[in-house]
């Protein structure tokens, strides 16, 4: 069945030489030298194997297979060559064969053949030299025809082939067949095939025809090539002559700085002064456009000013970086084209460019002009801007740079040039050859792309060619004829490109992927080998030799693979790509020595498993050694012949060798590196590797991830395979019926399966792999750290010190305090002080009193750090201590470095909020809740969000609760102690600091409630407990069941405020008809009064016990007494005296209290009376033990009794509402401010994390992304000043930029509308826009007012390029900020901002958009 189909696929193969050889003529060469080599290999090779060993003659099969396939690659490597050898071959094939019939040659066959083969070859090869289309023409039709033959002669089974098995082996046998197998009839179907094809190329080919005509003439395909270049070179030789452009603009107007602008920058001054000149002289020597010109002198000083780092001096050192930098890639091509660079400073060779800093730059001749440097600079960066269409070939830039600067530097004197000289006369021509290749027409095949241009730079042999053709030349006019000028245009490199061939062709094949991976697939086969080897040794019990000698197998398919994969590399050239000698040579030297050690390895490892005949010991090569001989010979003839695949294995281990031997510049190991390893001719790829440390994390990755797959292939793949294949072959060997074929295919069939698995799985294994060593790195590098809201909490407390370190300047003190700290591990430490513990033992409240005994040690970063010392003045006596040490304490709060992190990380932070809010991702109230809140009215500067705090507060106060009963409990010292130790331990920042705000803002509120009557007893009560909270004296003085009903109560007061903040915004309650009124009632009450008193006075007589009587209440008792000697009575119209100020012990009666019988109606003051009249009751009765004892009761009694007060005195109290609620010209930013902090600590009183909770995904995400990458490994930020310049460009062709009204409301087939979906698809974005834009009506969203903002809100959500152009916008916003926060000046900011980044929309057709008055110009 096999040898049918053989000798089906042999008919096939002569049938397309009859018929399409045409078609294929490389396809038929390859055939045809594969046929030839085949049969005389396989008449070499079969002889040396033992037909009993049916395993290892099919081993002698694909030996012959291969040697087919290498003949062929052979004869395409060598065209010329091998069409001589192949037609000699056949030729004699021939003329043996028909000889055989009519000579009795006998036992002389063997001389008689070897002189006419050589006949044969000698007359073939001087045949094809001078005649090749004849000569090949016959060779096809002959091997045609030999084909047809063979493969009929097969079915015949008439032993033609055999014929030929012994003429290749030139010895006469008893299988030469002379008339009994009807050899006449098989050189009968040879010539009819042969002269079938010969007229069928005839006919296709025309050659009938210029017989018929007597015209034929025959031509090497080297004269042909020769007049095709010459044709082409004649007709493109007036269009490289021509001038394109006749105008230019003498004037152009500058993008950034005009030179007559006497407001430039002072920075850039000195490197204006340094580039221009150079610009226009070079400009004006070589013929640059004077926009290109003025492009590039702003594009240098902007590089230069970039550059420059704190220490440079002046222009000098920035110039030398980028001049190293710049030339770097220019120098690589020199190297690469054997030639020095051509630099203006040829002593920049010997500089090291890596380390161009601090000392080193004394090793730079200061004598030396920077403005040699500058003007390299300056040329390059002309023709680059001049070659800005070949940007795609960067190697022919460096190419236009070598042969300008050789104009520029041997003709120093020459003639000026007109402004697109160089365009016209050098860019063009190069541009318009890659243009017309580029506008071609067909596949790759047929047409050069990029990179084909680009090799044609890499080759040495461009340097021959010139770019100038310059016919406005006097010189060059006089100096010669049209021949000198045809001469000169030949050598345009222009031409050179048109006429060039392709160096590479990608061939779209199922062979192309296998070629791609067959290091993977190599290795797959190689270690399913060693398993399968072991796995039988395992089961049938072979000894550790025998193992080894099976497991060596692996040598001899190295050997195999490599060959296959050479001759694949030669199929992926091959022919429509041009192959350079050296690389033919290589793969001639791979392919024959690596297929002829290939057979003796075969045959070595044969004979090692063959058993030896004693009686024939020594007659043949065979005989010569015993089995472990030939393995030896075949063990050591491997390991010699893949020394150099075992060395590239070895080097894939350190790449940076590699790297090293590709670049060597030395002609030995170049010309051995382009013989063994042609890829190593290409210039680019050969400094590509990474750090060695990296490469030692990758090969430990692999190797973990190589030795799983191994044992899980061994155990689960190979392993349960072997038994049945064990009984498979056992039925083999024990029944006849059962032949070799068939087993061979069962086991094919049984293994193959598990082969493919055990080839897909590394992929499954891989992705498993590669997730957890992802997941690994993402822990290392705190990727994913922020995730949801509680990781987010716990972070964003942490941020301002992570900002501080990672995006402000290292000169920055306040980065440089904190430089040495970690922001994962040290911060906290920073944040929250552990100071030590007392060593006092009196008392447990003692013992407990040091452990947070700094207050602002206790706070969340830094905010707390003045909240107690700022509030605890204890002096009584003089207010305006108070107010000192206030001062005093906000001018060492805001020096303070910790502080200073937090105010400019708000600063960023309300930035980033106000973004998400513009870009609608946030609701008004969720930016509220999202955003540092700040007051003047207010002790610090700033104060968390309550995203961060809300909901600490009744938790913090559930704690204190459960502390304080167990506090309780507890009767030992000791564990008292440990009770508030484990209270603090379980109090984070954030709580700390909610507390703190509350317990401020609170107080704060009711100051500005119960006003300046109440000011003294509040601010003593509020640092009387104060004090307790400090000395820790509140878990044993204190009710903690009265906490919550405390907070409630205060949530109650400002929950009416806010509520009644609208209505009594414009209607005050104390207008003047209502003082009026109650000065009336009140005069009236005191006459009546007046007149009870003189009544009761006459009606006692002169008694001495007589006393005026008084409406005094009595609660006024031991509480008031530190108060005696106050005038209150001033402080009824919000007017202290002086005499309020002056403090005696002399006992004073007071004065009645007149009641007025006016009744001032005032809701809220009422409720706002009962709520604090509830709080500081509800204290007065938490208190207990010695605090009770102390004077806050007396305290709380006079401010709850007090009459002139905000308790008894309604006109008092309504107008202290009215003061803040009431807004007037003069009072709207007080009452504002009050509002605010009113809502903040409504927020912070009531609301709930769950309440906080964000409802746009994509404000979580960008707020998460933003915290988490402050904690990651994020390079030190350099000051805005010194930091690297960076452009962006967006290239686009005619898309929306912004979606248009017509666009939104177009509907598809299902009468949806595009803003519908939108609105549908982002809901929420949806409302938080129109609550933006106060919109009641959506039908308004389409009005003057709103249709551009509405327009801008679908584009973010539906148009990639809007959403590309805001984000990448958003980097100059970024830029100002960091620049506010260095505290430059506008000025300065705004010259950073222009130098720092660019973005360049770039629409490509926005001409013609403007010329035809589009709307999408509008939009862009």
């Amino acid at each position: 069945m096999i040898s049918t189909l053989i000798h089906c696929f042999g008919i096939a193969i002569a049938g397309f030489l009859i018929i399409g050889t045409h078609k294929g003529p490389k396809e038929a060469d390859f055939l045809i030298n594969s046929f030839i080599s085949l049969i005389f290999i396989y008449s070499h090779i079969i002889p040396f194997y033992d037909p009993t060993m049916k395993l290892f003659l099919v081993l002698a099969y694909f030996v012959v297979t291969l040697g087919g396939i290498v003949g062929g690659v052979v004869g395409a490597l060598l065209p010329k060559i091998s069409i001589g050898v192949s037609f000699g071959a056949i030729l004699w094939l021939f003329i043996s064969t028909i000889s055989l019939p009519v000579s009795k040659l006998g036992n002389n066959i063997i001389f008689s053949s070897g002189s006419l083969l050589v006949i044969s070859l000698t007359i073939s090869i001087i045949l094809s030299q001078k005649y090749l289309s004849i000569a090949n023409e016959i060779r096809v039709a002959l091997a045609a025809g030999l084909i047809l033959s063979t493969s009929v002669d097969g079915f015949l089974n008439k032993g033609l082939f055999f014929t030929f098995y012994d003429l290749f082996r030139m010895r006469s046998s008893s299988l030469i067949c002379t008339g009994n197998c009807e050899l006449q009839l098989m050189i009968a179907i040879w010539v009819i095939g042969a002269f079938s094809t010969y007229l069928i190329q005839g006919y296709v080919n025309g050659t009938l025809s210029r017989w018929q005509t007597r015209s034929h003439r025959y031509q090497a395909l080297s004269t042909h090539l020769s007049n095709s270049i010459d044709s082409k070179v004649q007709s493109n030789s007036a269009d490289i002559i021509k001038q394109k452009t006749f105008s230019y603009p003498s004037i152009v107007s500058p993008n950034f700085f005009d030179l007559d602008d006497v407001n430039i920058p002072k920075v850039l001054d000195p490197y204006i002064q340094s580039v221009v000149p150079i610009t226009q002289r070079l400009a004006s020597r070589h013929g640059f456009q004077i926009g290109n010109s003025c492009n590039q002198w702003e594009h240098a000083v902007m590089l230069l000013t970039n550059e420059t780092k704190v220490y440079d001096r002046p222009v000098i050192d920035a110039a030398i970086r980028i001049h190293a930098r710049l030339f770097d890639n220019y120098r690589h091509w020199c190297d690469r084209m054997g030639t020095p660079p051509l630099l203006l400073l040829n002593k920049l060779d010997s500089i090291d460019y890596n380390s161009v800093a601090g000392s080193n730059y004394q090793q730079i001749d200061d004598s030396v002009d920077h403005l040699i440097y500058i003007e390299d600079i300056m040329l390059y960066l002309l023709i680059w801007g001049e070659a800005s269409n070949l940007k795609h070939c960067p190697e022919c830039v460096c190419y236009l740079y070598h042969k300008v600067m050789e104009d520029h530097i041997n003709n120093t004197n020459g003639n000026s040039k007109y402004p697109g000289h160089f365009l016209d006369m050098v860019v063009t021509p190069i541009y318009d050859v890659i243009a017309s290749a580029m506008k071609s027409g067909g596949d790759h095949v047929e047409r050069k792309t990029y990179d084909d241009f680009n090799e044609f730079f890499w080759s040495p042999s461009c340097l021959k060619y010139s770019i100038y053709v310059d016919l406005f030349n006097e010189d060059f006019i006089e100096q010669g004829s049209i021949d000198n000028l045809q001469l000169s245009l030949g050598t345009h490199v222009s031409n050179a490109m048109r006429v060039a061939t392709k160096t590479y062709c990608e061939k779209r094949s199922w062979l192309h992927p296998l070629f791609s991976m067959r290091r993977i697939f190599e290795w797959h086969v190689i270690t399913f080998t060693l398993l399968t080897a072991w796995a039988f040794s395992t089961e049938l019990q072979w000894t550790y030799a025998f193992t080894l000698q099976v497991g060596s197998f692996i040598f001899w398919e190295i050997s195999f693979l490599s060959i296959v994969w050479t001759s694949l590399e030669v199929w992926t050239l091959y022919p429509q790509s041009a192959i350079s000698g050296p690389s033919i040579l290589g793969f001639l030297i791979r392919l024959l020595a690596g297929y002829l050690v290939f057979v003796y390895q075969s045959m070595y490892y044969h004979w090692s498993f063959r058993q030896i005949n004693i009686d024939n010991k020594g007659q043949t090569l065979i005989d010569q050694g015993d089995a472990l001989f030939w393995w030896w010979q075949y063990f050591w003839l491997s390991v010699v012949s893949l020394f150099f695949y075992f060395l590239e294995s070895i080097l894939c281990y350190y790449p940076k060798i590699v790297s090293w031997l590709l670049t060597w510049n030395n002609d030995v190991i170049q010309a051995i590196l382009n013989i063994c390893y042609p890829l190593s001719q290409l210039y680019v790829g050969k400094r590509v590797h990474v750090e060695q440390g990296y490469v030692t994390k990758y090969i430990l990755f692999w190797i973990s991830l190589i030795l799983f797959k191994v044992w899980f292939g061994y155990r689960y793949i190979v392993h349960p395979v072997t038994i049945p294949s064990i009984e498979l072959y056992d039925d083999y060997m024990n029944f006849q019926k059962i032949s070799f074929v068939k087993t061979f295919g069962l086991m094919f069939v049984w293994w193959f399966p598990h082969f493919l698995v055990y080839l897909i799985d590394l992929s499954i294994w891989y992705s498993v792999w590669i997730s957890a060593a992802g997941g690994l790195v993402s822990l290392i590098e705190r990727q994913g750290a922020v995730r949801d809201s509680a990781s987010f909490r716990s972070h964003f407390i942490r941020s301002p010190l992570a900002f501080a370190q990672r995006l402000l300047h290292d000169t920055s003190s306040v980065r440089q305090k904190s430089s040495h700290l970690s922001a994962s591990t040290a911060a906290l430490n920073e944040l929250i002080l552990q100071p030590k513990v007392s060593e006092e033992k009196s008392s447990p409240v003692m013992k407990a009193k040091p452990i947070r005994a700094a207050s602002k040690a206790m706070s969340s970063a830094d905010l707390q750090s003045l909240n107690f010392t700022a509030k605890s003045s204890n002096n009584k006596n003089d207010k305006k201590s108070g107010d000192k040490t206030f001062n005093e304490g906000m001018t060492d709060y805001l020096s303070d470095v910790r502080s200073q992190r937090w105010i400019i990380f708000s600063k960023v932070w309300n930035e980033i909020v106000s973004n998400l809010r513009a870009a609608d991702h946030l609701s008004n109230f969720e930016r509220e809740i999202l955003s540092f809140s700040t007051s003047n009215e207010l002790l610090l500067p700033v104060y968390l969000p309550i995203y961060q705090t809300a909901g600490c507060v009744s938790t913090s106060i559930n704690l204190f609760k459960d502390s304080c009963n167990e506090y309780s409990s507890e009767a030992e010292p000791e564990k008292k102690i440990a009770v508030i130790e484990k209270f603090y331990e379980s109090m984070d920042v954030t709580m700390i600091e909610a507390v703190s705000e509350a317990w401020e803002l609170l107080t704060y509120l009711l100051l500005k409630i119960l006003g300046p009557s109440h000011k003294a007893d509040i601010e003593s009560l509020t640092n009387s407990l104060l004090t307790m909270a400090k000395t820790n004296d509140l878990f044993g003085n204190i009710n903690p069941d009265a906490l919550p009903q405390i907070l409630n109560y205060a949530t109650n007061i400002v929950s009416f405020i806010k509520s009644s903040a609208t209505k009594r915004k414009n209607n005050p309650i104390v207008t003047e008809a209502v003082i009026v009124a109650e000065e009336k009632s009140r005069k009236k009450a005191l006459a009546a009064e007046k007149h009870i008193n003189n009544t009761a006075f006459i009606s006692n007589g002169n008694s001495s016990h007589s006393k005026p009587v008084s409406k005094m209440k009595k609660s006024v008792s031991a509480g008031f007494l530190p108060s005696l000697g106050a005038d209150f009575s001033s402080e009824v119209n919000n007017k202290p005296t002086n005499k309020s100020k002056e403090v005696t012990r002399k006992f004073v009666m007071p004065e009645p209290i007149v009641q007025s019988t006016f009744v001032l109606n005032d809701t809220l003051r009422d409720k706002l009376r009962d709520e604090i009249r509830n709080i500081l009751n509800q204290i007065k009765g938490a208190l207990r033990g010695k605090a009770r004892a102390g004077d806050l009761l007396g305290k709380i009694t006079f401010i709850l009794s007090f009459e002139s007060g905000f308790f008894w005195n309604d006109i008092y109290a309504s107008i202290q509402l009215d003061s803040l609620l009431v807004q007037k010209p003069e009072t709207t930013d007080r009452v504002s401010k009050f509002l605010t902090i009113v809502n903040k600590l409504n927020n912070l009183l009531k609301l709930r994390q769950s309440d906080v909770e964000l409802s746009s995904q994509e404000a979580i995400r960008r707020l998460n992304f933003f915290i988490n990458s402050l904690f990651m490994d994020i390079p030190v930020s350099p000051s805005i000043k010194y930091c690297k310049e960076y452009t962006t460009m967006t290239p686009y062709y005619s898309e929306d930029v912004i979606l248009s009204r017509e666009d939104l409301e177009s509907k598809n087939s299902d009468g949806v509308s595009t803003l519908l979906y939108l609105q549908t698809l982002y809901k929420r974005d949806w409302l938080n826009y129109l609550e933006r834009c106060n919109i009641k009506d959506e039908q308004h969203v389409w009005s003057d007012q709103h249709i551009q903002s509405t327009r801008i809100w679908a584009s973010l959500r539906a148009q990639t390029l809007y959403r590309t152009v805001d984000g990448i916008m958003t980097t100059e916003a970024a830029l100002r900020l960091l620049a506010e926060i260095e505290n430059m000046n506008k000025t300065d900011i705004d010259t950073y901002a222009c130098m720092k980044f660019n973005y360049v929309v770039a629409c490509q057709v926005y001409g013609h958009m403007k010329k035809t008055l589009d709307p999408k110009a509008d939009d862009i």
